[in-house]
């Protein structure tokens, strides 16, 4: 039996790249005591990009310990120049997480109009989610 997430079947957007840095290096677990960046592309259907043009939109990024944030990045998503500009590209730089106790790290990023705090972000940031992944802490036991 396979799991999948229906809400990220139904993402408006989908990932091409994903990547964790620490110092220029990419990883595959992140040191809770150094900063770090995330890189990550997207692919943007050309109804996703035409819906850009007429409206907002903001990309999320949200680190979290057992369903509590830590940390949330919002970047304005420019809007692609022409139908070959399909492929988007963001980076978000995190200081070091020190807060959490446990060994690995929640990441989920979405896509939306919503603004923080405005109503409704909570849904919006569930059912427009393109990744949903739990990434190892360096130096942490299970």
């Amino acid at each position: 039996m396979s799991y999948t997430d229906p809400d990220i079947l139904e993402a408006p957007v989908y990932p091409t790249l994903f990547e964790i840095q620490h110092d220029g290096q990419v990883v595959q677990m992140i040191d809770p005591t150094k900063n770090f960046t995330i890189r990550f592309s997207i692919y943007v259907p050309y109804e996703i990009r035409q819906e850009i043009k007429r409206h907002n939109h903001y990309i999320y990024v949200t680190l979290s310990n057992n369903g509590i944030p830590i940390v949330q990045k919002v970047a304005p998503v420019s809007v692609p120049h022409s139908r070959e500009d399909r492929i988007l590209q963001f980076a978000s730089q995190f200081e070091a997480i020190n807060s959490t106790d446990n060994d690995v790290v929640n990441i989920q990023m979405a896509i939306t109009t919503k603004h923080k705090g405005e109503m409704g972000i909570s849904e919006a940031l569930r059912v427009c989610r393109f990744i949903n992944t739990y990434i190892p802490l360096e130096n942490r036991h299970e």
